[in-house]
């Protein structure tokens, strides 16, 4: 089993903090964009994205527009599997 370091957790901190600031805001336009439905799966999405980059990838101030595209990507995705 890997022990985390301190830099895993400080992550986690800001992941968490980028969640519970920007979850509402990106599952309003991604349920404007796919619907009641599929909105969770979309904008929960964007946030696997924002993990998986976590490390340098969202400048400051910009996160909540860089979410939004990522959501986006995700409608269209979604749109086009249906």
């Amino acid at each position: 089993m890997r022990r985390g370091t301190a830099g895993d957790h400080s992550d986690q901190r800001a992941f968490n903090a980028l969640f519970e600031e920007h979850y509402d805001s990106v599952y309003r336009y991604a349920r404007r964009r796919v619907g009641p439905d599929h909105a969770d799966d979309v904008a929960s999405e964007a946030f696997v994205v924002a993990w998986r980059r976590k490390r340098g990838h969202l400048e400051p101030g910009r996160e909540l527009p860089w979410l939004y595209a990522c959501a986006g990507r995700g409608a269209r995705t979604w749109s086009r599997t249906r």
